[in-house]
């Protein structure tokens, strides 16, 4: 069976476009995970395989194999960022009947970045979707796009305020240990792509940086890996 490391060695011993007419044949074999691993040798070789871009819509659009759609849409994701063919096949999916498609598009889109500016607004209103963690593969999306999704910050910022209160007002739950699980860390790395120069982003800084100098432990590591998080944007809380 056809497995994604034979493919790496395949694409560094032959052309891209001989390895991509492979993998574009091999997303119609028998074997879904075949299927699965030609659609991600195919991501992984980015805009080489733009040539793939139907082959894979397809794929994400009518294969029976679940894993074999997730890894056409996130393919096209990283081979289309220029692709209004690709792109619009993910926005498409967004409103897809099952939950792991729409999913898995959110995440796809905000590979990319910028070129998905298009779906700001529909990925700003799937930050009130709870299931399949969708709200948050959003969050992410928005925030890869950048600049571009700056409408997205008041409700960006919505998320993160309501998330952080929650959190202590439950006295820092053990979820708090793990906190790039958290709709607050998500959020202010968002923001910080978006909008590092804002009223928001400085409120956020305000809050992160009262919560390190509080006497709960967990709550002072949660705010210094969000800070982290954040990166450049959050150098006003990093002690001269």
């Amino acid at each position: 069976i056809f497995n994604a490391d034979s493919a790496a060695r395949a694409i560094d011993e032959n052309s891209a476009d001989e390895v991509g007419q492979e993998m574009i044949k091999t997303l119609k074999d028998e074997s879904g995970i075949a299927r699965m691993n030609a659609a991600g040798v195919l991501g992984r070789m980015g805009p080489e395989a733009m040539a793939s871009i139907p082959a894979l819509i397809y794929s994400l659009e009518n294969d029976t194999y679940p894993l074999t759609q997730e890894s056409a849409a996130m393919a096209l994701g990283r081979i289309g960022p220029n692709s209004m063919e690709a792109f619009t096949a993910l926005n498409r999916a967004l409103s897809s009947e099952k939950p792991y498609i729409r999913a898995v598009a959110v995440e796809a889109l905000g590979e990319m970045g910028p070129g998905a500016k298009a779906a700001v607004p529909a990925l700003t209103g799937m930050l009130n979707i709870k299931e399949e963690r969708i709200w948050q593969k959003a969050m992410k999306a928005l925030g890869n796009i950048g600049p571009d999704s700056q409408t997205a910050v008041p409700a960006l910022f919505k998320a993160f305020k309501e998330d952080i209160n929650t959190e202590a007002a439950q006295g820092a739950a053990d979820l708090l240990l793990v906190p790039h699980a958290q709709d607050y860390y998500i959020a202010a790395g968002a923001i910080s792509k978006i909008a590092p120069v804002s009223p928001e982003h400085e409120e956020i800084l305000a809050i992160l940086i009262r919560n390190l100098s509080g006497s709960n432990v967990r709550v002072q590591a949660a705010a210094a890996a969000t800070i982290a998080e954040m990166g450049a944007s959050a150098k006003p809380a990093v002690p001269a």
